[in-house]
């Protein structure tokens, strides 16, 4: 559930390093593609995490990290938590600070 709950504001994020993915995984998900423009980071980013969006709502799983008890006070706690995760970190195709973790968990709160 951690890794649905943040995937959405990762695929926004991650969008810029590689648009033509974030489509492809978009469409291997079900989502319609056709209109992307291609190379849009932003329009890359939001098919794939409407898609991912959209099956978490259809499977039950929770409005994003407020729906578990988390809100604005605990975004710095995630961020610092999340920091020592180098495995996942250093995988991203971007460089990952902890102002991007805290803006990360604070766009996870809530997607709908």
């Amino acid at each position: 559930m951690a890794v649905v709950l943040n995937n959405p504001s990762v695929w926004r994020y991650t969008a810029s390093c590689c648009p033509e993915r974030h489509v492809h995984g978009a469409a291997c998900l079900g989502a319609e593609v056709r209109d992307i423009k291609p190379g849009s980071a932003s329009e890359a980013g939001e098919v794939l995490a409407g898609r991912v969006i959209e099956m978490m709502r259809a499977a039950g799983i929770p409005n994003g990290l407020s729906d578990l008890g988390f809100g604005d006070s605990d975004i710095d706690a995630l961020a610092l938590g999340a920091e020592p995760q180098w495995r996942v970190i250093r995988n991203a195709p971007k460089d990952v600070t902890r102002d991007d973790l805290r803006s990360l968990f604070s766009a996870a709160m809530r997607y709908w």
